[in-house]
């Protein structure tokens, strides 16, 4: 169900975090799902970045331009971009590794700002590298800014710990966040399966797949969920709405349509609920009570961890929390 999950979400957007424990393959998820798809380090698509705590900008994203050298020094993501140029045909994946290290609302804005605009339907959404009033020597080779890439995907990874920040709501706003579980079956010990080759799935059959338009099955049941929620000062605003329908959408003969909703509650609005459970108890019990009328179980079981007698009410409540959200039923 998790690489299901990950499945439909990148389909959703190309902007995914997984959360959990220390040890529950986040990081060997998203490769070993980048090479299903061809993409390794070795041919350029696929490319591992570990978050550093001194991110405060975008100059390891982006990069700069050099005051001694007046050339323009690339970052990752440019790099990436460049190579994404090179190979339209075919889906890139970048690997963020412990991107909570830090501010991911800063050192990622520009990335951000580009998938929304890319989103609302503009067909030219370009990422500014430098000032167009600088002029390296290298601007031939890198311009000003680079078009925005429609065949890169970005799965961010998140431990959850005292060395890491917690996520802002403009970054849980724009990604499905996927808790994973640490669960250890005894399955490493059979026999390794007969492996088939990777996909090289097109860029072009990659959109095929992809539905941009939000599913209506469920709108009234989402309205009613933020409304529950408005008055504990949680919002669910239209972005949030939209992108939890293009995920039961996406859904469609991948995941039970029960199980998508479920699922993308998970996702998408229990990340969001934050703070101290003496202020959240009656929102959290109607909305218990919403999710049960539906068959949410995934999302039911949560809240009634939260609300469970052992937990105080003064503690504060964290959606991407795994001592509270991590539950199998």
């Amino acid at each position: 169900m998790d690489i299901r999950r990950l499945y439909v979400s990148l389909k959703t957007r190309p902007f995914v975090i997984l959360a959990g424990l220390t040890g529950s393959g986040k990081s060997s998820l998203t490769r070993t799902f980048a090479e299903a798809f061809g993409a390794n380090s070795s041919n350029r698509q696929f490319r591992r970045v570990a978050v550093r705590p001194d991110w405060i900008d975008q100059t390891e994203v982006l990069g700069f331009v050099n005051p001694i050298s007046q050339h323009f020094v690339p970052g990752w993501l440019a790099e990436t971009v460049r190579d994404c140029e090179r190979q339209p045909d075919r889906l890139h994946f970048v690997l963020l590794d412990e991107m909570n290290l830090a501010p991911v609302e800063q050192y990622l804005a520009e990335w951000l700002s580009a998938i929304e605009e890319a989103r609302s339907g503009s067909e030219d959404v370009r990422m500014p590298l430098y000032s167009p009033s600088l002029t390296p020597k290298n601007a031939d080779d890198w311009p000003a800014s680079l078009k925005f890439p429609d065949n890169l995907m970005i799965v961010g990874t998140v431990n959850v710990d005292e060395t890491t920040r917690p996520l802002s709501e403009r970054v849980l706003d724009r990604a499905n966040v996927l808790l994973l579980n640490v669960e250890v079956s005894d399955r490493h010990h059979e026999p390794d399966a007969e492996l088939s080759g990777p996909w090289h799935v097109a860029t072009a059959e990659w959109r095929e797949v992809c539905a941009t338009q939000p599913s209506g099955q469920r709108h009234d049941i989402l309205i009613d969920i933020a409304d529950i929620l408005r008055p504990a000062s949680i919002g669910v605003g239209l972005r949030a709405h939209l992108e939890l329908e293009r995920f039961i959408a996406n859904a469609d003969g991948v995941i039970d349509d029960v199980e998508a909703l479920d699922w993308g509650i998970v996702q998408r609005i229990i990340p969001k609920i934050r703070g101290f459970k003496g202020h959240l108890t009656e929102s959290l019990t109607e909305l218990l009570e919403e999710f049960e009328k539906v068959g949410a179980e995934q999302s039911a079981s949560i809240l009634r961890r939260w609300l469970d007698d052992q937990v105080s009410d003064d503690e504060f409540l964290e959606g991407t929390d795994p001592r509270l959200a991590l539950v199998r039923i």
